[in-house]
């Protein structure tokens, strides 16, 4: 095997981008037939080296060598997480209520009317 240059076109990472060619046409498919509004592609990529414990034997100016040697590891994953959005809204405002704080909880009472009536005064509406 000869040396090769490690970028996203390298064939290290086939299977990461068939992966998450694979979302994308899943995610664009389940949006036109509308099951979904949106989706989020997530692609999270670990790279790491590891030590050998195998030595590879080398030629250089001092002579013949050998050295442990490093082997990169790439760790993937994909994610697809479709989207679904439920809205609903409405109002309730009524001018003939009021919000009052009675012992701890709030409550709805209508509002009184504006002028004295002589019941107030001994607990009648």
């Amino acid at each position: 095997m000869n040396e090769i240059e490690v970028n996203i076109n390298s064939y290290i990472f086939k299977n990461m981008i068939s992966d998450l060619n694979n979302h994308i046409q899943s995610c664009l498919k389940e949006i036109n037939d509308e099951n979904f509004q949106s989706g989020d592609i997530s692609l999270k990529l670990t790279i790491e080296a590891i030590n050998s414990n195998d030595k590879i034997v080398k030629i250089n100016e001092d002579g013949v060598v050998s050295e442990n040697y490093i082997i990169p590891i790439f760790n993937y994953k994909t994610s697809l997480q479709l989207k679904k959005k439920y809205d609903n809204s409405g109002n309730f405002a009524n001018s003939e209520l009021q919000l009052i704080e009675k012992d701890g909880k709030y409550l709805i009472s209508p509002v009184k009317d504006s002028q004295i009536n002589i019941m107030d005064f001994f607990g009648g509406e």
